[in-house]
């Protein structure tokens, strides 16, 4: 019967991992789990890999963002060995660049993995990817604060009736697809203008937008 220490945590105020770069954040050498927390200043971006590893004897890797992360295209959190959990807390920020969103389950999007991953709600969440965008079915895990749709040139596609409690903002150029969904309540809508290269904002589809304030 083997006993462990404690698990290794970093509070970090800043987290950078750029393009082509696979970050591994493994069980040191008492085999403590090495988790991060952004905390609620923290500014973070993720281009490339961030491996969390667990122990594998019970104990879980996590990565909590508490601040405002922002995953590119091809920017991903995933597994090292065994399963790792993922957790956005209330009041934090995800911007998203995968072309399928965030998932609970599954290796798609931009997190992946293996073990619990949590969108809490109250969280914010902007779709800024460089082609046309699914929300993926984090999104309606629990009840967002605030959604942005940054996205120019690109359609971000809702795929599940999804209730908020914050702004939606449209940025220009940038195109809200409800399909057949409903999206209900949020405290107000933005949506920009542009510039003829760069037009303006539009929601389409056959679904329903149910405001909560104003326009």
């Amino acid at each position: 019967l083997h006993s462990f220490p404690a698990r290794r945590s970093s509070d970090l105020t800043s987290f950078s991992v750029p393009a082509g770069i696979a970050l591994s954040l493994a069980t040191d050498g008492n085999f403590r789990l090495i988790n991060i927390t952004l905390n609620s200043t923290c500014t973070g971006s993720i281009l490339g890999t961030v491996n969390i590893y667990s122990n594998g004897f019970g104990g879980t890797g996590t990565f909590i963002n508490s601040g405002n992360l922002t995953i590119g295209s091809a920017g991903v959190i995933t597994d090292g060995t065994n399963n790792s959990a993922f957790t956005l807390s209330a009041g934090a920020t995800l911007q998203i660049g995968s072309a399928a969103g965030i998932t609970t389950t599954g290796t798609t999007g931009n997190i992946q993995v293996g073990g619990t991953r949590t969108y809490t709600a109250g969280a914010n969440y902007i779709y800024n990817g460089v082609a046309s965008q699914a929300v993926g079915n984090g999104l309606t895990q629990n009840t967002p604060a605030s959604i942005t749709i940054s996205n120019p040139g690109n359609t971000v596609t809702l795929g599940a009736n999804t209730t908020m409690t914050g702004t939606l903002t449209v940025n220009a150029g940038s195109t809200l697809a409800l399909g057949g969904s409903t999206l209900g309540s949020p405290t107000s809508l933005v949506m920009y203008d542009g510039a003829s290269s760069n037009p303006g904002s539009s929601i389409t589809g056959t679904g329903t937008l149910t405001l909560g304030g104003n326009v």
